[in-house]
């Protein structure tokens, strides 16, 4: 062999050699590798598994800083976190601003929570709102354990077959509960409601508690009558004791008849009229307590 045909081969040989480095190089590159997958840089359009937590700390101490951020345009979802039995998203904040926060401005809704069959969620309301809850159990959409504060024209709005249900905490004394519905109009801090209250309306110095446009209807409350020949009608009512307060009223026109009294008892009231009627005179009456 010449010494021009062994330079030949020889060239030959580290010219393969180099393009084999270059495609193992390349597939190096392009293959996942198991033992990166955790480590690995987060890529778009895939999925990213990953064994252990991932997290995006931001070292800025600036006002309105974001640590991490998903933009979406007209149409979609921008974060969608799912998780059968943890938490989708959780944030935290230790310096007084907020965890999570989701934006909308386009009139849709910043942050949506839903709970149940995936099956029985209608899908983004119409108009805007900050958070939306959906349960499709009997549970609810939105649970704020410690308090929910909600502020603007519409503070707190409840949409459903119950619109809203408020039950006390049970913080007051052994087996007793405290108001489901506060309401209070003042100058001050709200004092703390009684216990076992449904619905407290409370109002210091000239502030309303309570005002009804419209009509108003109590179970406590009816129309009965003193029979003809009899000067009294004792009324059954369950709950009724001799300090409950009972308002009653003429309800048919007899002259020179009136009520003289209205006596509570135990379990019953008594409506006496000032004398004997001729005729079926019907009364109206209301227990206050």
């Amino acid at each position: 062999m010449s010494d021009s045909t062994r330079a030949q081969s020889r060239r030959q040989l580290l010219t393969a050699a180099a393009g084999g480095v270059a495609a193992l190089a390349a597939e190096a590159l392009t293959r996942p590798h198991a033992v990166d997958a955790v480590s690995a840089a987060l890529m778009t359009e895939v999925d990213n598994p990953t064994s252990a937590e991932t997290s995006v700390t931001s070292s800025q101490s600036t006002t309105g800083e974001v640590a991490f951020k998903v933009a979406i345009g007209d149409l979609g979802t921008a974060l969608h976190a799912d998780s059968p039995n943890g938490v989708g998203v959780l944030g935290t904040n230790n310096l007084g601003g907020a965890g999570v926060m989701g934006n909308s401005t386009g009139g849709a809704v910043g942050v949506i929570g839903q709970t149940g069959d995936p099956a029985g969620y209608p899908g983004v309301p119409a108009g805007s709102a900050g958070v939306y809850g959906f349960s499709s159990t009997d549970g609810p959409g939105v649970f704020g354990d410690g308090g929910v504060l909600g502020a603007g024209p519409i503070a707190v709005m409840g949409v459903g077959q119950i619109g809203s249900v408020g039950l006390g905490d049970g913080l007051g004394p052994p087996g007793q509960f405290g108001a489901g519905v506060y309401g209070y109009s003042g100058s001050v801090t709200a004092p703390l409601p009684p216990n076992n209250v449904g619905v407290y309306a409370r109002g210091d110095g000239t502030a309303l508690a309570l005002q009804v446009q419209g009509k108003a209807k109590f179970s406590r409350s009816g129309r009965t009558y003193v029979a003809a020949g009899h000067a009294n009608r004792a009324v059954t009512y369950a709950g009724v004791t001799t300090s409950s307060l009972v308002i009653a009223t003429l309800a048919t026109y007899r002259a020179g008849v009136y009520i003289a009294a209205v006596v509570p008892g135990s379990g019953k009231f008594t409506v006496y009229l000032n004398k004997a009627v001729t005729a079926s005179t019907y009364f109206v009456y209301m227990i206050l307590n």
